[in-house]
């Protein structure tokens, strides 16, 4: 009676009733609609990590003192650390400012392993490395299934690139 007395309140007194098939009908749609909404929670299995990037950069930009710097820093590592541990590619352009910010620390072996690594994930930004970070010279990929196309187009974007930068001088 419990039972009957919930359900009416919420309308759904139709539902009891002795009818094996209505009964088993209900209790498929439950558990069809309790298993979509499980699957609903699970976290996304790629993606990319920010950490505190944003309030990290706008701290930075409106006290931009050598402890914040330093803070700006250690996020930015967070951020490369954080998505390589969850096997994800670091956001683009986080490892370029951080390549910078190491850098101007004087820390060059880092400065270049991340304008490497920017350039081999983020093939849309070899243009850019190749004109703001010219003292880096990136190695061919390590494995030989560089297509003969690949290494055409990146020959061209240096020779256009070159082209460009001889046009302005």
């Amino acid at each position: 009676m419990l039972d009957a007395v919930i359900l009416l309140q919420f309308g759904c007194l139709n539902m009891v009733d002795n009818n094996p098939s209505r009964q088993l009908r209900v209790f498929v749609v439950a558990l069809v609609t309790l298993g979509l909404s499980a699957c609903a929670a699970q976290p996304p299995s790629t993606g990319m990590y920010w950490g505190n990037y944003e309030t990290s950069l706008y701290t930075l930009a409106n006290s931009p003192t050598d402890r914040v710097s330093q803070q700006h820093i250690g996020n930015l590592r967070n951020v490369v650390s954080v998505s390589d541990q969850r096997g994800w590619a670091p956001p683009p352009g986080a490892m370029l400012e951080l390549a910078v910010l190491e850098a101007e620390a004087g820390n060059q072996a880092a400065y270049v392993e991340l304008v490497i690594r920017e350039y081999r994930l983020y093939p849309e930004s070899r243009v850019y490395i190749h004109r703001w970070f010219p003292d880096v010279v990136v190695p061919p990929m390590p494995t030989p299934s560089t297509s003969p196309e690949q290494a055409t187009d990146d020959n061209q974007a240096q020779e256009a690139l070159d082209a460009d930068t001889n046009a302005n001088q």
